[in-house]
């Protein structure tokens, strides 16, 4: 019982490492770890460089989307003149 929870725990805090380098770096990281390992580790590493990739490219989306709504309102909660 105590082995699979710390299995358990253990897969949650490897998830939030890989979330926390896909947001930060993209999938490149996961690459150079699959190219100085080589093998199988070459194919898994590309594997989930492509899926960090989508990762960061929908966190950027994210960053874009929700800047734009911040931006869209002043401090006073008018919305700006907007330029033609």
């Amino acid at each position: 019982m105590k082995f699979i929870r710390n299995m358990i725990i253990l897969g949650v805090i490897a998830g939030i490492i890989f979330l926390g380098i896909a947001i930060s770096g993209g999938g490149d990281k996961f690459r150079w770890l699959g190219a100085q390992i080589g093998g199988v580790a070459k194919v898994a590493g590309d594997k989930v460089a492509v899926e960090a990739d989508s990762l960061r490219k929908k966190a950027l989306e994210y960053k874009k989307n929700v800047g734009g709504l911040v931006d869209r309102f002043s401090d006073d909660g008018k919305e700006p003149d907007k330029k033609k």
